[in-house]
């Protein structure tokens, strides 16, 4: 049986004053959700600001997109930790490793992980815009002390 992870992109950011409104484009590991939260080691995302990817760690096939989780440093490699590709081709079906269009290298099976679900719970998430005006008609003192509680 194959392990799924789950990751979320931080793709925008209701509300100025939340942890992640710095992290616009980073991805972290999901260790659980509710209704309207993921939930991640450094903190919880709004479900409506991120991007969620559910992946399995086996080998890519031709066609199948994948999501770069560990980049390991090589040199001046053109590609980094929460990139997503589609495989082109299988470079060594022993080692697993794969192409991309247009990277010269090869991906190590170490690096990446097959994505078998991502969705986009906004409508946003390609443009990756922070609402300033996120605060609406509440005050100010009054968002802060809602903040606070948590």
């Amino acid at each position: 049986m194959t392990e799924t992870k789950k990751y979320v992109r931080i793709k925008k950011a209701k509300f100025l004053r939340s942890w992640y409104s710095v992290y616009i484009g980073r991805m972290y590991i999901v260790i659980g959700e509710n209704e309207s939260e993921y939930i991640t080691h450094v903190g919880d995302v709004l479900k409506e600001d991120a991007e969620l990817f559910v992946t399995e760690k086996r080998p890519a096939k031709v066609g199948e997109r994948v999501l770069i989780t560990v980049a390991a440093p090589i040199g001046e490699q053109s590609y980094e930790t929460g990139d997503v590709f589609v495989a082109e081709s299988l470079y060594d079906p022993f080692t697993k490793d794969i192409q991309v269009l247009g990277m010269p290298d090869f991906i190590d099976y170490n690096e990446y992980e097959v994505i078998v679900n991502s969705e986009v719970k906004n409508e946003e998430a390609g443009e990756m815009k922070i609402d300033l005006n996120g605060m609406g008609t509440m005050s100010y003192t009054r968002m802060e002390k809602q903040l606070w509680r948590r």
